[in-house]
């Protein structure tokens, strides 16, 4: 099985409606892509006013994605662009039995 969608939706979901919230004009670019075993999802702020707020936002789900596998990164919360990272695995389960000889 690949990365597990209800727990890594709910971050997602928290992600986006946190960069909405503190978005005010915002343009919101979201892209992402998968490095061998690794999804990144990136969603940049090209317009971000409340750096200080999204950031603190941001990072305080960092425990939440940790549970899954996965990280977040901030970028650029100081500036105009913003970009937040989010990379979680997407590789295959292997299941306990298959450890055992």
């Amino acid at each position: 099985m690949i990365a597990d969608e209800k727990k890594i939706a709910p971050v997602i979901s928290e992600l986006l409606t946190t960069v909405l919230t503190n978005s005010r004009n915002g343009k919101i670019h979201i892209t992402a892509g998968r490095f061998r075993d690794v999804v990144i999802l990136e969603i940049q702020d090209r317009n971000n006013y409340n750096g200080y707020a999204l950031a603190y936002s941001i990072l305080s789900m960092q425990s939440q994605a940790t549970t899954i596998g996965g990280y977040i990164t901030m970028e650029g919360q100081q500036q105009l662009v913003t970009t937040i990272s989010f990379g979680f695995p997407n590789t295959p389960e292997i299941p306990a039995y298959a450890y055992a000889c």
